[in-house]
């Protein structure tokens, strides 16, 4: 049969490879936007943690440099601020919550706000106090995409 011998693909040949490329392609894609999709959560946790240790150091910075600190409700008591004085009485360095952005904000020497410290917004800032000693019970961030960040330190002020 002279069909039977003749070289080439039929219709279905062609519509079974096309099936079989196209489900090879969406795994492909399928695995690809899952790697970005994980790479990209881990980016803004990272940004989170970075963050929460550039507001630690910052306030570790200052509090060596102090003789005493008083914290205040800065509006309550889930979000505290710290003003760092020296000996003197002369105010240092403040930190606090700011309720119109939900950042955490820094000044130095009774000066002007200079702006938050990071941009993922802070849902505790909570400080304790025993003598020479510092407590940050609790600083929590959340990141753009909701994970959130916990850290907290007790730091020992050497001008008492």
């Amino acid at each position: 049969m002279w069909w039977r011998s003749a070289v080439g693909s039929t219709l279905f040949e062609l519509v079974i490879v096309i099936a079989m490329s196209t489900l090879v392609m969406l795994g492909i894609v399928s695995f690809y936007l899952s790697s970005q999709a994980t790479w990209l959560g881990g980016s803004v946790q990272a940004i989170a943690q970075r963050e929460a240790a550039l507001i630690v150091r910052t306030l570790t910075d200052s509090l060596r440099l102090a003789a005493s600190a008083v914290t205040y409700d800065s509006p309550d008591s889930l979000c505290q601020g710290i003003v760092l004085q020296n000996q003197n009485g002369d105010e240092l360095f403040r930190m606090w919550w700011n309720a119109g952005d939900s950042l955490v904000h820094e000044s130095a020497r009774g000066g002007s706000d200079f702006g938050p410290i990071g941009r993922c917004t802070v849902e505790r800032l909570q400080f304790g106090r025993c003598d020479s000693l510092v407590e940050l019970r609790l600083l929590r961030l959340r990141s753009s995409q909701g994970e959130r960040v916990q850290v907290s330190t007790t730091v020992n002020m050497y001008n008492r």
